[in-house]
């Protein structure tokens, strides 16, 4: 196992130092009014090739990790090698992991190493230190053990927290930059709309539905499948992003709903319609106890099922089926239960959603896709089921089920 992992690591320090070489040698000349033997220029063009190096959200949210593992360990005067070795050994940003690495800072080392010593002492004690100097004495030279793996246990702890953050940042801002695909820059500039249209309702609503929009595959997923031409209902859609987006890049026309039991959401909703001038109505209502919904050519429930037992996930499935018309689609985005560390996540998420309150749910129920398939398949639809968790970690499926 270990000769594979170092024959991994030198083969990927070649890469790496071949990647550089050819990269200086391709890379084009600045202009610059004055140099000195090139230097000026060959430095211009080193800084150059290591600031956009390796700089996806994934690659960057590890450099940030493996930069904040190795700050917070007691190795004062080794950091900055072993962030060049370990950004080499990994293929990261070495500027990344570098600047990441100066967690540990004047004003928070001493705080730092004292939460790594307490956390290596309990773990190897089973009790925190007292800090005494007869502690000192009888533990001697084993204390800088203690520091040393409680600073892997806390760099691994900041480490994910602050990678975390930067990756769901990082790939926020990559998909606000309009690409030149037309389709992408209608959909970034509904997302601007809608931080306007929420903004008189409050920064946070705003910047939520930003977020949202962007950074949930299922938004784009619905604005390139729903018609312009279909009429909408949105059960469980609290908001109603989807519909409000479908309404501003297709215009008013068809019938679009939205029903939801959370009427502050349906309020904000309302509030963002009306500043964008959108044609969507918001019904308060709670899809449990309407014994029929409208009829329309396509129903959408995006993570609602879930919050629902078995056997009610399968009676709201078979109320928004007979709401389909002819020809039409049911689409269900929810949690597949059976997608191992995604499923993890996923659960984990919807947790923090329960303990914030910022659902009316009480609890999760996750169950496999292939159960709400069978479901939807009882119900006369042909189901396709499609991964919806594009840039993301979670375990979220689309149910795409046409009506026979």
């Amino acid at each position: 196992m270990l000769p594979k992992l170092l024959s991994a690591g030198m083969q990927n320090f070649k890469t790496e130092v071949s990647s550089f070489r050819a990269a200086l040698a391709q890379a084009p000349a600045p202009r610059l009014r004055w140099d000195v033997l090139g230097v000026r220029r060959q430095t211009h063009k080193f800084f150059n090739y290591l600031l956009n190096e390796h700089i996806s959200p994934a690659r960057m949210a590890a450099a940030v990790f493996v930069g904040v593992v190795v700050g917070v360990t007691p190795f004062f005067g080794f950091h900055l090698p072993l962030c060049i070795g370990l950004s080499l050994l990994f293929r990261l940003n070495k500027i990344i992991v570098y600047t990441a690495a100066n967690i540990s800072i004047p004003p928070l080392a001493p705080l730092i190493m004292f939460c790594n010593y307490q956390v290596g002492f309990m773990l190897l004690n089973g009790r925190f230190s007292t800090l005494s100097m007869k502690e000192v004495e009888v533990h001697g030279f084993n204390l800088f053990w203690d520091l040393v793996l409680g600073s892997l246990v806390v760099g691994v702890i900041a480490g994910s927290i602050a990678a975390t953050a930067v990756y769901i940042v990082m790939t926020l801002k990559a998909r606000t930059k309009a690409s030149a695909v037309p389709a992408q820059a209608r959909f970034a500039e509904a997302a601007v709309a809608l931080f306007h249209g929420f903004m008189p309702v409050s920064k946070f609503a705003a910047y939520f539905a930003k977020g949202k929009v962007l950074g949930d595959p299922v938004y784009f997923s619905l604005s390139e499948k729903v018609p312009g031409t279909a009429s909408v209902l949105d059960v469980g859609g609290g908001q109603g992003l989807a519909s409000l987006i479908l309404a501003y890049q297709h215009g008013s026309g068809p019938q679009r709903t939205v029903i939801d039991w959370d009427r502050r959401k349906l309020t904000a909703g309302q509030v963002a319609a009306w500043n964008l001038d959108l044609d969507v109505e918001f019904a308060a209502a709670d899809v449990h106890q309407e014994t029929a919904f409208p009829r329309r050519d396509w129903v959408l429930c995006i993570d609602v099922l879930h919050y629902n037992p078995p056997a009610e996930q399968d009676l709201l499935i078979g109320k928004m089926a007979a709401a389909v018309a002819p020809g039409g689609t049911l689409v269900i985005r929810d949690m597949d239960g059976s997608r191992g560390w995604r499923t993890r996540l996923t659960v984990l998420q919807e947790k923090f959603s329960l303990w914030f309150s910022l659902t009316l749910a009480t609890k999760i129920y996750p169950r496999a896709a292939d159960e709400t398939a069978r479901a939807l398949e009882a119900q006369g639809f042909k189901v396709e089921v499609q991964p919806c968790w594009k840039g993301t970690v979670f375990a979220n499926v689309l149910f795409m089920a046409q009506k026979i």
